[in-house]
């Protein structure tokens, strides 16, 4: 899908003016300048990270193929979702397309939101696919957007994983130091909204941490505790040693953990969704 003009100018401002841009966008998204000098909230430390941090070091967990061996290395390659591809052009891909069996799912090493699942080729534009991919793959200033440097050390490619199901929780187990602090789920996902619930690692629920919107919406029913809870923290705890701050999302499937992703900059350091009180919280956890 080819991006918006407003969207190529704002990934364009993010390379050129990265400090003025991260600035802005704060400004736009949480209505208030950064304390970057003394930051004091998680979104605050996530903004000053990205400016002082190892983004080099980073790119390596962020990158959705390369963070793979990171995983194997600490002893959970049993988590990971199976890969049945990678591809560095579009026509490599096209080449394997017939060796494909779907259901499978899509992905930017590279990005965020860069997902397609395939779930009957039958039915598969290839082209149109392949469109997709090619905007992916070149897209080179993606990073600029919410000002997230780490994206620029990450060579891109393309990733096809077995396809998990529809409709999954995602628990993202918010980690400091390598201690995990609590578990934030998503939910019940439409093109519009998404249902959020917050947790502590024994799983008492914590709705007063949260902002609800239109958006990010309350469950009716809070998300059951997932049996392999334990496992996940132990897991998460493992992944995150060494960050001031990370986030790692993992899913429940049919009795198996299964590794999603390391986040450094949720919602690039603007998250709505955690009260003012609770952002202080986390950013109390966050050692820089």
């Amino acid at each position: 899908m080819k991006k918006s003009l407003p969207h190529r100018m704002r990934c364009r401002f993010g390379v050129l003016f990265p400090r003025t841009a991260l600035v802005l966008n704060y400004v736009r998204k949480i209505h208030r300048l950064p304390r970057l000098r003394n930051p004091r909230t998680l979104n605050e430390k996530i903004q000053w990270l990205k400016i002082h941090g190892d983004n080099r070091a980073i790119a390596l967990l962020a990158d959705k193929y390369a963070v793979r061996s990171y995983v194997e290395e600490k002893g959970l390659a049993d988590m990971l979702v199976p890969l049945l591809g990678k591809w560095d052009s579009v026509g490599e891909f096209r080449s394997e397309w017939a060796s494909l069996e779907a259901p499978f799912v899509l992905k930017a090493n590279n990005s965020c939101r860069t997902v397609l699942a395939v779930t009957d080729k039958s039915s598969a534009d290839l082209d149109e696919i392949c469109r997709t991919l090619e905007g992916w793959l070149s897209d080179r200033s993606f990073w600029g957007l919410f000002v997230e440097p780490h994206y620029k050390y990450i060579t891109p490619c393309i990733i096809a994983e077995s396809y998990l199901g529809p409709s999954l929780t995602d628990y993202k187990i918010w980690c400091f130091g390598g201690v995990p602090h609590c578990i934030f789920t998503c939910s019940a996902r439409t093109g519009d909204s998404v249902e959020i619930d917050c947790f502590d690692p024994d799983w008492n629920e914590h709705p007063e941490r949260l902002v609800f919107s239109e958006h990010y919406r309350r469950p009716q029913v809070p998300p059951a505790r997932p049996e392999g809870l334990e496992q996940m923290l132990e897991a998460a705890a493992r992944l995150s040693k060494g960050f001031p701050q990370v986030r790692v999302d993992l899913y429940w499937v049919d009795g198996k953990v299964r590794f999603g992703e390391m986040t450094f900059t949720s919602n690039g350091g603007c998250m709505p969704y955690f009260t003012e009180e609770y952002q202080l919280e986390l950013g109390s956890k966050c050692a820089l």
